[in-house]
């Protein structure tokens, strides 16, 4: 996440405006929960980003691309409970168009 946002940033000198959008929800595409330790579960969602430039108001650039991104859920005792709290990973671009 880290390298994607420095790129991000030091992209916006490209352009007057930057707009990321991201498909819905019901798009993505989840894998499995798998567990990797006690209260601790992995699984991989695959989404679908436009990156779009623009210039003065009007678009110079668009990029769709395929990501993949590690998501890590974590289960804890709380006082009221099971809590479950998410994680995001790396991502990775699987493809552009």
């Amino acid at each position: 996440m880290r390298d994607y946002f420095d790129s991000l940033v030091h992209s916006t000198g490209l352009y007057t405006d930057v707009k990321i959008v991201a498909v819905e929800i019901i798009d993505i595409k989840v894998s499995e929960l798998r567990k990797i330790d006690t209260n601790k579960w992995i699984c991989t969602c695959v989404y679908d980003q436009a990156f779009e430039g623009y210039n003065d108001g009007h678009p110079s650039f668009r990029k769709i691309a395929t990501k993949s991104i590690k998501c890590y859920v974590t289960a804890e005792e709380t006082e009221d409970g099971w809590e479950y709290i998410s994680l995001l990973g790396d991502v990775y671009a699987i493809s552009k168009m």
